[in-house]
């Protein structure tokens, strides 16, 4: 989203969350590119939410529990992304993240992002409980939200995106040096 407050002056934005604590989804092509990744951060230590951008829940409490997880970094790199809309590699991490969360046990997902993003997830089924209502964040319209994991979430995206067979195999930690 090109959010600046915790980029690096070398252009990344590895910040205090990758830590071994992290689970990191990697898609990689075959020449070992990053295709697609994203980050679960657990809500019993510090994470984006709550320490970096307490302003988008407006006062409102974030959910925490050793089963509930924060996705950060659901990207894929901007030379390869097709549109603002969700590509396939993107498709595919969401679906990785599922998979993921699902074998950690993961019973909830805490998430802030753009409104169409909320939309689209909604669209593959997934049950969704706002948090606070969306404000206007370097010059994006964000809300942040709940949703619930479970077998019924999987289904429901695995229809939704035609995918029926597991998609990407969960790195426990990488830490970038």
């Amino acid at each position: 989203m090109r959010w600046h407050k915790l980029r690096k002056p070398d252009g990344r934005e590895i910040d205090q969350f990758d830590t071994e604590d992290a689970v990191h989804i990697i898609e990689h092509a075959a020449d070992g590119s990053v295709e697609a990744y994203s980050r679960l951060l657990p809500t019993m230590k510090p994470h984006l939410l709550t320490h970096v951008y307490p302003e988008i829940l407006q006062g409102a409490p974030a959910p925490q529990g050793p089963t509930i997880w924060e996705l950060t970094r659901c990207a894929v790199p901007v030379s390869k992304s097709e549109t603002r809309a969700f590509d396939p590699r993107t498709r595919r991490i969401m679906l990785a993240v599922v998979e993921t969360s699902l074998r950690m046990g993961v019973t909830g997902l805490v998430m802030e992002g753009r409104l169409w993003s909320l939309q689209r997830l909604m669209e593959y089924g997934w049950d969704i409980v706002p948090l606070a209502s969306p404000v206007m964040y370097d010059d994006y319209e964000i809300a942040p939200f709940f949703a619930y994991v479970d077998e019924a979430m999987l289904h429901s995206t695995r229809e939704a995106l035609g995918i029926y067979e597991p998609v990407l195999e969960p790195v426990p930690s990488l830490l970038v040096a």
